[in-house]
C-alpha cells in the first residue's frame, strides 16, 4: 500500500528559511531606518552645535573685545558714557551684567571672592578671556545658572601696564534658548561643564528623556539618537549635549522593520502553506474527487490573498515581461503616476520617467539586470500631470523553472518627503530662521567671494554693519512678538535697497550685515549706503502697527580697511559703534 507522507519537513524546511530571510531583510530595513534617523538628527544637532559656538564666540570676539578697545582708547570713561556704550551689550538676552574692574594700586584683587579672584588673576597675568566657576543665582526670574567672564585692558601708551578687567555675567541658560529658536521641539539641549571632578549641569533641564547624569557616548537601545559636541570657550571646557525633541520623533517614526517583518512572516507562511499543500495534493491523487476539490479551492484562496496583497500594497509595483513592456501593475502604481493601468499596458516604463532608462538610451542596462537580476537607485518621475516627483526604485528579474527571465518587477517607493525633510535641514544650516536672511556661515562665504571677486577685477567691495538704534526699547514696549515682526520688516526693507548681487544677512539680534559687490569707486558705495539709510526713513508695520526706528551704520571697504571677511566685519563693526557713540545714524 502506498505510504501517505503529507510533506510538512519541506513546508518547515521552506518555512524556516521564509522565516530567516524574511528576519534578515527587516533587520536590514530597519538598520537603514535608524541610519536614515541618526543621519537627520546628526545634521540637526551639528547646526544647533555650531550656533551655540558661534554665540559664545561673538561675546568673547566681539562684545567682550569690543569693551576692552573701548576702555583702552580712552583717556577717561565717565559713568554715563560707560552705561550708554554697553547698554546695547546688556540688552542681549544671554548678557547679564557689564562692568569695569579699574585695576587695584597694589598687590592683586583680593578683597573679591575665590573663584573670581582667580579668574582675574588670570586674565590680567595671560591677556585671554578667562571664567570663574558657574554660580547658581536665585532672582526675580527664578533660578538661573550664570558664569562670569573677564579679559584684561591695557594701556596703548605704557604696554604692559594693566589698566583693569572688561566683565560680563552671563545667563546660560539664555544662550540654550536662543541657540534652539525656531526649533524648541525638534531638538533637547542642555549644556555640562567638564573638569576634574567630572560633568556638571549648567543649563538646560532634566527630565525622563533626559537623565540628571551624564551620559558621555553611550549609546543605548532605549535612545539610540544622541549626539555631544565638546566647545572651548574663556579658558574652560563645556559639552553640548543633544536628545532628539517629540517634533523629530513625530517626523522620523520606527515602522518599516515591523511591517516588513509582518509582511515577510506571512508571505513565509503562505508558502509553506502552498508547498505543504501541493505535497499533499501529490500525495493523495487517489482520495475522492470531494477532497481533491476542497483542496483545490483552499489553495485558489490562497492566490487571491497574494493577488490582494499585491493590489493593495502602499508601494507601487510595476510587472514587464522580458522585454520590458507593462503587463500589470497595483492601485498604488495608479496612485504614485496619475496613470490608469490601461493607459499603461503594452508601453515602456519610460512614459515615468524625467531620466529614461531603456535599451535606447542606455543600452547595457537590460542586459545587465539579467545578469544581476536586481538594480536599486533613486530616479525622478513625471506624474500624468507633469509634476516631478523622487523615488527610490528597485527593480528585479523574474525567472522561470530553466532559469530563464521572463519578467521584471519594479517596486517605487516615494521618498519626497524624506528630501524635503533634508533641504529644510540644510536651510537651517545656513539661514536665520526668524528672517530667513543668510547666517553667519553663509555670509563669510559671500563675503569672501565678494572679496575674491574684488580682488581679481581691482575692483571694490563693502562690509555694512547695521545696529538697530533702541531696539530693547520695542520689545518693552509692545512685546517680542512685535520685535521679531519689525526684524522681519527690516530685513525685507535692506533686501529691498540693496541690488541683487548684493547680500543682506542677519548675525543675530538687532544686528545685520549687508555685502556690497562690485564697485569701481567709493562714491558709488555712498550712493548705495544712502539707499541703505533712507529705508529707516519711513515708520515699518510690525503687526499692524507703525514703528520707527533708527539704525547706525558701520561701512569697511576692501581693500582699504580689511583683505578677509574676518576683517571687514570686525572694521565695519568698529565704526559703527564709533558712530553710535557719538549719537548719530548714517556710515563711515
Amino acid at each position: 500500500p502506498a505510504v501517505n507522507r503529507p510533506g510538512y519537513a519541506e513546508a518547515g524546511i521552506v518555512l524556516l528559511i521564509g522565516i530567516i530571510l524574511t528576519a534578515s531583510f527587516a533587520h536590514l530595513t530597519h538598520e537603514k531606518e535608524n541610519f536614515d534617523r541618526g543621519k537627520a538628527f546628526s545634521a540637526i544637532a551639528e547646526a544647533r552645535s555650531g550656533r551655540l559656538k558661534i554665540l559664545f564666540d561673538d561675546i568673547r570676539d566681539l562684545a567682550l573685545t569690543s569693551l576692552v578697545w573701548y576702555m583702552e582708547s580712552s583717556e577717561e570713561v565717565l559713568e554715563d558714557e560707560f552705561k550708554h556704550f554697553t547698554r546695547h551689550l546688556e540688552s542681549l538676552p544671554e548678557v547679564e551684567l557689564v562692568e569695569w574692574i579699574p585695576a587695584p594700586e597694589e598687590g592683586g584683587f583680593s578683597a573679591l571672592g575665590e573663584p573670581d579672584r582667580e579668574a582675574m588673576e588670570l586674565a590680567a597675568a595671560t591677556g585671554l578671556p578667562s571664567s570663574s566657576q558657574v554660580r547658581f543665582n536665585s532672582g526675580p526670574a527664578g533660578a538661573v545658572q550664570e558664569l562670569r567672564i573677564f579679559k584684561s585692558a591695557t594701556d596703548r601708551e605704557e604696554p604692559g601696564r594693566l589698566i583693569g578687567l572688561a566683565s560680563f555675567t552671563l545667563r546660560l541658560d539664555a544662550f540654550i534658548k536662543k541657540t534652539l529658536r525656531g526649533g524648541e521641539r525638534d531638538l533637547v539641549m542642555r549644556l555640562w561643564e567638564l573638569d576634574g571632578n567630572g560633568a556638571a549641569l549648567i543649563a538646560g533641564s532634566s527630565g525622563p528623556a533626559a537623565p540628571s547624569f551624564f551620559q558621555g557616548m553611550k549609546i543605548s537601545a532605549v535612545m539610540p539618537l544622541y549626539s555631544v559636541r565638546p566647545i572651548f570657550a574663556f579658558g574652560r571646557t563645556f559639552v553640548a549635549e543633544m536628545l532628539p525633541g517629540p517634533d523629530f520623533l513625530n517626523h522620523h517614526p520606527q515602522r518599516q522593520g515591523m511591517g516588513t517583518l509582518t509582511m515577510g512572516l506571512l508571505i513565509s507562511v503562505l508558502a509553506a502553506a502552498a508547498v505543504g499543500g501541493a505535497l499533499r495534493r501529490g500525495e493523495l491523487l487517489e482520495k475522492k474527487v470531494q477532497s481533491r476539490t476542497a483542496e483545490l479551492k483552499e489553495s485558489m484562496e490562497r492566490l487571491q490573498l497574494a493577488d490582494q496583497i499585491f493590489r493593495t500594497t502602499t508601494e507601487g509595483i510595476v510587472i514587464t515581461d522580458a522585454d520590458g513592456l507593462i503587463e500589470d501593475g497595483n492601485l498604488a502604481l495608479e496612485r504614485l503616476t496619475g496613470y490608469s493601468l490601461d493607459e499603461i499596458r503594452g508601453k515602456n516604463p519610460d512614459i515615468f520617467g524625467v531620466q529614461k532608462i531603456n535599451p535606447d538610451s542606455s543600452p547595457g542596462f537590460w542586459s545587465r539586470l539579467k545578469e544581476a537580476e536586481v538594480w536599486q537607485g533613486e530616479v525622478l518621475n513625471r506624474r500624468k500631470t507633469g509634476e516631478v516627483y523622487p523615488v527610490w526604485l528597485t527593480v528585479s528579474a523574474v525567472k522561470d523553472g530553466e532559469g530563464k527571465v521572463t519578467h521584471f518587477a519594479g517596486v517605487l517607493t516615494y521618498i519626497g518627503d524624506i528630501k524635503a525633510e533634508q533641504e529644510r535641514l540644510s536651510h537651517l544650516a545656513y539661514h536665520d530662521p526668524l528672517t530667513g536672511l543668510p547666517n553667519r556661515h553663509l555670509l563669510t562665504d559671500r563675503l569672501e567671494m565678494a572679496i575674491a571677486r574684488a580682488r581679481r577685477l581691482d575692483a571694490l567691495a563693502a562690509a555694512v554693519f547695521i545696529d538697530l538704534d533702541g531696539f530693547k526699547a520695542v520689545n518693552d514696549t509692545w512685546g517680542h512678538e512685535t520685535g521679531d515682526l519689525l526684524l522681519v520688516a527690516v530685513a525685507e526693507g535692506l533686501k529691498g535697497a540693496v541690488r541683487e548681487q548684493d547680500t543682506v544677512a542677519r548675525l543675530g539680534g538687532d544686528e545685520f550685515i549687508t555685502v556690497l559687490d562690485g564697485f569701481s569707486s567709493p562714491e558709488e558705495i555712498d550712493v548705495l549706503l544712502n539707499r541703505i539709510n533712507n529705508v529707516f526713513s519711513n515708520p515699518f508695520i510690525a503687526g499692524n502697527r507703525p514703528i520707527t526706528i533708527r539704525a547706525s551704520l558701520g561701512a569697511a571697504i576692501f581693500p582699504d580697511d580689511g583683505t578677509t571677511a574676518d576683517q571687514l566685519i570686525a572694521k565695519a563693526d568698529e565704526l559703527m559703534y564709533a558712530r553710535k557713540l557719538k549719537g548719530r545714524g548714517g556710515s563711515r
